[in-house]
């Protein structure tokens, strides 16, 4: 263990309910230099057991259209082992806060769509060079 984990788990002096009534416990988030970002498209696979259980996100995925059935195979990003509780309240916290902020994120979508519609619009107004040899395509 070292010096910053000490210090975190030593400054947690009240058990959990111990909080008066209407008032929460704030929480400051310290950034370890060595923890990681990992970007993910998904899920591949979640395993729910007690004490602890595992997700394991995947940033890619191949298609093989050549087998049949064509398979998919998701390229793990990273994997995550949680205690279950945990693993519970931040699927709360996570859909609770997609309901409050349901209208921000429908206008996110929309103007995001917009502007892609926007460039690629524009794309029909180019006119590119074309290289030696190579048709323009009508």
């Amino acid at each position: 263990m070292n010096a910053k984990t000490k210090s975190a788990s030593a400054k947690s002096t009240t058990e959990p309910g111990a909080e008066p009534q209407g008032k929460q416990k704030a929480v400051r988030i310290s950034r370890l230099s060595t923890a990681p970002t990992v970007y993910v498209e998904g899920v591949s696979q979640m395993v729910l057991g007690f004490p602890t259980s595992r997700v394991i996100f995947f940033s890619g995925v191949n298609q093989d259209t050549s087998v049949d059935p064509p398979t998919e195979t998701h390229l793990q990003a990273c994997e995550l082992i949680i205690p279950t509780a945990a693993l519970a309240e931040a699927s709360l916290t996570i859909l609770t806060h997609m309901i409050g902020t349901k209208s921000l994120l429908e206008k996110g979508r929309a103007e995001w769509s917009a502007k892609v519609q926007h460039v690629m619009d524009q794309l029909d107004l180019l006119q590119l060079p074309t290289s030696a040899g190579q048709k323009k395509a009508d």
